[in-house]
């Protein structure tokens, strides 16, 4: 009778010999891990060290697993993690995988010299940049607190938070930046020479209008030149100087240039002073020349032959700090549904019947025309 296999064949028994010597392998090198990290976790969780210690192991097999599956070939993280490359590449070894190239550098730290984590304070945006404001800091660091009590409860107030900010002019901006549409209401809903307008004027204002920002030591004026325009201040200041001389300085919510545009005679349309921007200013300048070139803003883009009505639909949304937002427009075509004549003129055989018109709804006037 012949003597039982001792155990495990021979090919096998090599193999679970490397799969024991691995595990403990592993289990040795995780100690570093294991004495950093998983005494808190473990506590949390109520898992013993030994079951940690595993799960670390668990981990190390995934993100093996993992890479291999989507075939990554070279790795480049913290040296932080130089401590689990050696046991990723041995259980790339055992699992008969080719181990990507690995690459290690140093930690992105704090001003202060902290680690970056996950579990820490995220880096204060006026710690890594200069010129933020308090109100935008308290503003981004509530936005990404780690504690889902500590940040914005919902997107309106976040929406608000941000409208504040704009409203406030907390926001750092390019130095000629287009001015916003919203940015726009908001300047001349402060100025008092526009205390007397409703929102629809405002708006209009806001629409027709020429706004531009003006960089410091810019000339709106030089003495000798013609009167052709006149500029209302909505931010910054300028500088008004004769013959080399200071005499006066125009802030926000006042007008220069408008007694030489408005001159009886063209003699008297001329500029007697300089006028230099003094601190980055925007201005708004709106003319009868400006309607008359036939280019004005229509649906947000300058556009010629515009004439002087065109169809539009606009939503805007009023913040409790006065801010205006606009938030959906639509413009030609996509109001014909809320044309009631134009829906019950598509159920008939020959539908609109416009073909022959100068321009589609000539036949529409206002009540008092017919």
């Amino acid at each position: 009778m012949s003597p039982l296999p001792d155990g495990l064949p021979l090919p096998r028994r090599r193999w679970a010999f490397a799969t024991v010597v691995l595990g403990i392998t592993l289990a040795v090198l995780d100690g570093s891990v294991a004495n950093v990290a998983l005494p808190t976790i473990a506590t949390e969780f109520q898992a013993s060290p030994s079951m940690s210690i595993w799960i670390v192991n668990a981990y190390q097999l995934a993100v093996v697993v993992d890479d291999a599956a989507m075939k990554v070939t070279r790795v480049v993280r913290g040296d932080d993690l130089l401590s689990s490359t050696p046991r990723q590449i041995a259980l790339y070894r055992a699992l008969d995988l080719e181990p990507p190239a690995f690459g290690h550098v140093p930690l992105v730290l704090s001003p202060g010299g902290v680690r970056l984590a996950k579990r820490t304070r995220p880096a204060s945006l006026a710690e890594l940049r200069t010129g933020v404001s308090a109100a935008l800091d308290t503003v981004i660091m509530t936005a990404l607190s780690k504690r889902a009590d500590e940040r914005y409860e919902n997107w309106d107030a976040f929406g608000q938070a941000l409208s504040a900010l704009v409203a406030g002019n907390e926001v750092p901006r390019g130095q000629l930046q287009g001015v916003l549409d919203s940015e726009r209401f908001n300047l001349l809903r402060s100025l008092d020479f526009f205390s007397g307008f409703g929102d629809v004027e405002l708006w209009e204002v806001v629409h027709r209008a020429l706004w531009q920002r003006h960089a410091f030591g810019a000339a709106l004026y030089r003495k000798g030149q013609a009167g052709g325009s006149f500029h209302i201040i909505a931010a910054g200041s300028v500088d008004v100087f004769r013959d080399g001389q200071r005499v006066a300085q125009l802030g926000a919510g006042t007008s220069v240039g408008e007694m030489v545009y408005l001159a009886p005679s063209a003699d008297l349309r001329v500029h007697g002073t300089d006028v230099v921007v003094s601190e980055q200013a925007t201005t708004v300048s709106f003319t009868p020349e400006t309607i008359a070139s036939g280019e004005m803003t229509y649906n947000y883009a300058q556009t010629k032959d515009v004439g002087p009505e065109r169809p539009g639909v606009s939503v805007f949304a009023k913040q409790p700090d006065g801010s205006v937002f606009h938030t959906y427009s639509t413009y030609g075509r996509g109001i014909d549904g809320l044309n009631p004549a134009y829906q019950l003129l598509d159920l008939l055989p020959k539908g609109r019947d416009e073909a022959s018109l100068p321009y589609p709804m000539t036949w529409v006037k206002r009540h008092d025309e017919y």
